[in-house]
C-alpha cells in the first residue's frame, strides 16, 4: 500500500488557496491550503508563484501539517518582486 506525496520547491497558489496577489506585504506571514500531501522545505527561500506560473517573489515556508488528503501551512514573504523582476518558470 502507497503513500501519494509530492516534494515541492516553489509555492504555487491560487486565490482558493490563500494567494491575494494586490495585497503581499514583505515580511507577513499567510496561510495555504493544497489538495493531496506535499512537502517543503523549512526555512529556505523559495519561489511564490500563481496559478500562471509567474514568479511574485520568495516566501520560506514557517509550517504545514499534512493529513486527511491535504496540506496546510504558514508563509512568510521575504521579497516581493517588481513587475520587471517578475517571470514565467513554466
Amino acid at each position: 500500500m502507497g503513500f501519494k506525496t509530492e516534494l515541492n520547491w516553489i509555492l504555487k497558489l491560487n486565490k482558493q488557496q490563500g494567494l491575494d496577489e494586490t495585497n503581499l506585504i514583505e515580511n507577513e506571514t499567510y496561510e495555504f491550503f493544497k489538495r493531496e500531501h506535499r512537502i517543503y522545505p523549512i526555512d529556505i527561500p523559495i519561489e511564490l508563484v500563481n496559478e500562471d506560473w509567474t514568479a511574485l517573489g520568495q516566501v520560506i515556508i514557517l509550517e504545514y501539517t499534512i493529513g486527511g488528503g491535504h496540506t496546510n501551512g504558514k508563509y512568510k514573504i521575504i521579497e516581493i518582486y517588481p513587475k520587471e523582476k517578475q517571470r514565467q518558470l513554466q
